[in-house]
């Protein structure tokens, strides 16, 4: 436990240390002074050493990194890996921003990275980091995990019913039928299960990555993925069978989509964070907490920011996300309403 605890400890010194003061600069820019010359912008090309380094070398490294530390235990040579991958990456100079603030009538000077790069290396190396391993007892198998996969094969044999009911020890039943749509499509295998967890977690990386990118630059917002990815208990539970991928999966889609319906008006946008939200709730325990904190945001945005005419703009738009939210949620709440009981047996086990 130290040493892994030393090493997210010096994994995360170094790559914060690595990224410049420009990385951390927000997206939406301030308003520039006038001035009579503008600056020169010295346009950045590529060559193919630095294509082939971003799209291959690097996510090498990483996984090699991985690897080392995470399945052979070998952390002088793991933490060589991934001080090599920072090197390069300073080598070639990754940052968010140019670090020339263009002025007025000047050309925007382009990133190194760009987001569609930064997200399919962080992708990329989340999963070599999981897929190889679906089929490996890298996580373990518990307990509640073979309970988990139980139940989804109820589902598939007619002993579970419905996806806004309940299963074992009276956890949500909606992850069991996912997971029984996989068994369906690829064949009842441990990892299977294990490969719809990995798909979710991955799918968690894109939506941080996309959120964070509403306030951080590239780096800063690539930086944000890359800890989670390497952090532990997203790790375990992304080769995990159990709900609470689904919990950190669909919670951080809720609140890309309301940030991004907040900033762009889409309703549908509205319509995806109350879906959403209201799926966190039919996930595990904690996903219930997910609806109050989009609540709670809502309510911050209206008392402390005050935004003028909120209502007429966005009023029927909050409606549309409650809509959403109650039109999914709804018959899971009116099971629930017959044996509260049951339902709130899990959280007082786990208080």
């Amino acid at each position: 436990v130290c040493s892994s605890d030393l090493l997210q400890a010096v994994s995360c010194w170094l790559l914060l240390t690595s990224l410049p003061p420009k990385a951390l600069v927000p997206v939406e820019k301030k308003a520039k002074p006038a001035v009579s010359k503008p600056a020169k912008v010295k346009k950045k090309t590529k060559s193919a050493f630095d294509k082939a380094a971003l799209w291959v070398l690097v996510p090498i490294l990483l996984t090699f990194f991985c690897r080392t530390v995470l399945v052979g235990q070998q952390i002088p040579l793991g933490l060589g890996a991934f001080a090599a991958s920072l090197i390069l990456l300073w080598v070639l100079k990754f940052r968010g921003h140019s670090g020339i603030e263009p002025e007025e009538g000047a050309a925007n000077a382009p990133e190194v990275f760009s987001d569609k790069t930064a997200l399919f290396i962080l992708l990329a190396v989340a999963v070599l980091m999981r897929f190889p391993f679906l089929g490996q007892n890298f996580t373990g198998l518990q307990i509640d995990e073979a309970n988990d996969l139980m139940d989804g094969i109820n589902v598939m044999t007619g002993n579970l019913n419905t996806p806004f009911g309940v299963g074992w020890w009276a956890n949500p039943s909606l992850p069991y039928f996912v997971l029984a749509g996989f068994f369906k499509v690829f064949g009842v295998h441990l990892a299977v299960a294990r490969g719809l967890s990995a798909l979710l977690s991955c799918a968690t990386l894109f939506f941080l990555f996309r959120f964070c990118r509403f306030f951080f630059s590239v780096a800063a917002s690539f930086t944000a993925g890359l800890l989670l990815n390497f952090s532990w208990w997203f790790l375990f539970y992304s080769l995990s069978p159990f709900d609470d991928i689904f919990t950190v999966c669909f919670g951080t889609a809720t609140f890309y989509f309301l940030e991004k319906a907040m900033r762009q008006g889409r309703r549908v946008d509205f319509w995806w964070a109350g879906l959403l939200a209201g799926a966190s709730v039919m996930t595990y325990i904690s996903g219930r907490l997910i609806p109050v904190m989009a609540v709670a945001a809502l309510g911050g945005i209206v008392l402390f920011l005050r935004p003028a005419k909120f209502w007429s703009v966005y009023g029927r738009s909050i409606v549309l996300f409650f809509s959403a939210l109650f039109w999914f949620l709804g018959p899971f709440v009116i099971f629930v309403s017959r044996d509260p009981d049951q339902f709130f047996e899990i959280g007082r086990a786990h208080v």
